[in-house]
């Protein structure tokens, strides 16, 4: 299994600078608020690991997110920017997910909705043309009606219709955090866990190696987020490598250490 990974503090050498512990040919997503400056952090990753490959992780300077409830300058943005590269067979990372952290841009860019869904539908038309590689981040639905939901919201587009790779993050660590839940929350996040995995198998059936998996965490982000255990990582590339994911990305690389290396050297291949 290819194992790539997530950089959210791109910016903190002392974050990517863990990027030296991977001996194995892998792909970094690296933050960034525009391409000018991705080359940069990528330059910087080449001289500390030639190995790596790096691709551009958008993010905005606003809304961070991208979603139909962005502001619309950022998607603007984006459309403009990508119309300029031309650099054949570089990865984009598209993160697709709804405002929770700021819940006011549901109420004003609400006006706005139609038309940016409209303008990141013709994001991936702009970036196909220029030979350029999609991939989006997306949450992993807990079923049906809530896939159906994500593609009302416009934080999940069809892989036939607008052509790209997805990758389901699926980070147990959010569903088991390390502090005490009781028994009935317990089982409650059990019966989530399997809905997930259902939907995560049945979808990569379905689409192949056009569906990746996102795994974490292992270091928090720009948010407070709870931290997985080396060996829930592993249960979790096992998990991976038992339904057919040939690419598994891990959130993130600021966090790597021996512990997790261990586990992440016996699934690469």
């Amino acid at each position: 299994m290819r194992i790539n990974f997530f950089e959210e503090v791109s910016l903190d050498p002392k974050e990517t600078s863990k990027a030296t512990l991977l001996d194995f040919p892998s792909t970094v997503f690296l933050a960034a608020h525009s391409f000018d400056q991705f080359a940069g952090l990528r330059e910087w990753l080449r001289r500390i690991n030639p190995k790596l490959e790096a691709g551009y992780w958008h993010v905005a300077e606003e809304s961070r997110w991208l979603s139909p409830f962005s502001y619309p300058s950022e998607i603007e943005n984006v459309l403009n920017e990508t119309e300029r590269i031309k650099e054949k067979g570089l990865k984009i990372l598209l993160d697709l997910e709804l405002p929770f952290k700021n819940p006011m841009n549901f109420m004003f860019m609400r006006p706005f909705s139609a038309e940016n869904k409209k303008k990141l539908k013709n994001l991936f038309y702009s970036l196909k043309n220029n030979n350029i590689e999609i991939l989006t981040a997306e949450w992993t639905p807990v079923g049906k009606s809530s896939d159906i939901a994500m593609n009302i919201f416009g934080t999940s587009y069809s892989i036939r219709r607008h052509p790209h790779k997805r990758i389901r993050m699926y980070y147990s660590s959010l569903l088991y955090p390390i502090k005490a839940d009781d028994d009935r929350t317990l089982k409650h996040k059990k019966k989530l866990e399997i809905r997930m995995k259902n939907f995560l198998i049945n979808e990569r059936e379905k689409y192949g190696g056009l569906v990746q998996i996102g795994l974490g965490i292992t270091a928090q982000g720009v948010y407070n987020e709870p931290l997985i255990k080396p060996e829930d990582l592993e249960r979790d590339l096992e998990f991976a490598r038992s339904a057919g994911f040939d690419t598994a990305t891990i959130f993130r690389v600021g966090g790597l250490n021996e512990d997790y290396m261990k586990v992440i050297k016996k699934y690469v291949s």
